[in-house]
């Protein structure tokens, strides 16, 4: 432990405040119709509480036998599964919408004696605390949050006009560097924005402008693969690469979660071999319709299930080819159903092959994408500067907090 400033001492958790863990209501009790609201572990985000709209509720049958998960507000409550992430541990403090409410199994609440909320909080939301439960999971082999563990916490407990002061100046500073970053972030998603806003007006009358001929006239190839018997267990460390949906982004190849196949389970995807400028769209799950080109550095290489390669002939360009799948006109048709607009669960073969495509000269293709690409670097240039300055934004607040609780604030 580090050594106090004069005045200071370590408090157990649970000698300053009551620390319950939730109840596991059956699931059937819970309705619409019910009276009292619940705090899941859905509600607790990285020092946020999530306000949970049409959330169920539990009967009034609950009202005085449960009265022990009563929570209430500025009470805090925290994650006790998942809670171990790389942001920090899961803590928020409930708001007056969730007054009497009743606590849910996997959530732990704190309620402090002495009107110790906000110092426990920022406590709990610093590397201090997050460092501790880190290498409690990490002796015990797994990545929960013990309720023993929570309350063997130990505070470090200055006088209560020092917590008030250092409770008032992190709120102030914390105010001024929150308004900063959800500035720079919607700075950043303004300027994703535009990316998508040029794709529209390069795309926009393109019938008017250019001939269109569908897909399966203008490729050598359109098809999916497969996952290797035995699935994810059957992947190895190094090999032929397997390139999964979580690696298809638009206009992105990323390469985090690739995973790799050995030759004889390539062999049995033959079929499905990766060549230098294919087109990779993803055509099942919640990324559907997510598209990119491959990383040359990644092959060979083999797609499972739920990625389609389409390998257009020399009279259309790849990236002419990306740029159009992934415009939001394009996106839209291959993401909703005609039908109600509902979300499309997977993109067949037949839809692929039958899809109208530009097809201008290849010249013509050429100046677009270098026009594209032109933006695309400012975009990332800018995005890159603007998501340094959160990185150094969220570094700020963790080095306050670790300065408040050493006695240097």
């Amino acid at each position: 432990m580090n050594k106090l400033p004069k005045g200071w001492n370590y408090k157990r958790l649970d000698i300053i405040s009551k620390v319950v863990s939730g109840y596991a209501f059956p699931s059937n009790d819970f309705s619409k119709e019910g009276v009292y609201k619940t705090i899941k572990i859905t509600n607790v985000g990285v020092q946020k509480f999530i306000e949970i709209v049409n959330d169920d509720r539990l009967p009034l049958k609950y009202d005085d036998k449960f009265s022990s998960f009563r929570i209430n507000t500025n009470d805090l409550v925290i994650a006790l599964t998942r809670s171990i992430i790389n942001d920090g541990l899961k803590v928020a403090i409930v708001p007056k919408s969730y007054d009497n409410s009743l606590l849910n199994q996997r959530v732990a609440a704190i309620k402090s004696k002495n009107n110790m909320n906000s110092f426990i909080y920022y406590f709990l939301t610093s590397s201090v605390a997050y460092n501790y439960i880190q290498e409690k999971s990490k002796s015990l082999n797994q990545p929960n949050l013990s309720i023993n563990d929570l309350k063997a916490i130990q505070i470090p407990l200055p006088p209560l006009s020092e917590q008030t002061r250092i409770v008032s100046k992190l709120d102030a500073l914390f105010d001024r560097i929150d308004k900063s970053i959800a500035l720079l972030e919607e700075n950043i998603k303004h300027t994703k924005a535009l990316m998508a806003s040029v794709l529209e007006e390069v795309f926009r009358d393109a019938e008017t402008k250019w001939k269109f001929k569908k897909l399966k006239l203008i490729t050598s190839k359109i098809g999916s693969g497969a996952t290797p018997r035995g699935g994810h267990d059957s992947y190895k460390t190094s090999g032929i690469s397997l390139i999964r949906s979580m690696n298809v982004h638009d206009g992105e190849f990323r390469h985090n979660g690739l995973a790799f196949i050995d030759d004889e389970q390539a062999k049995k995807l033959a079929n499905v071999a990766i060549e230098k400028d294919d087109v990779l769209l993803n055509i099942t799950g919640a990324s559907v319709a997510r598209c990119s080109i491959v990383d040359e550095s990644i092959l060979p290489a083999r797609v499972n299930q739920h990625v389609s390669i389409i390998r257009p002939t020399k009279i259309l360009n790849s990236h002419f080819l990306q740029a159009y799948l992934i415009s939001p006109e394009t996106k839209s048709k291959l993401l909703f159903n005609s039908s109600g607009g509902a979300t499309r669960e997977a993109i067949t073969k037949s839809m692929i092959e039958n899809l109208d495509v530009p097809v201008p000269d290849v010249k013509v293709q050429e100046r677009i994408i270098n026009h594209i690409q032109m933006i695309k670097e400012v975009n990332s240039k800018i995005i890159k500067e603007q998501q340094s300055k959160l990185t150094y934004l969220k570094a700020l607040k963790s080095s306050l907090l670790d300065w408040a609780f050493k006695g240097d604030l």
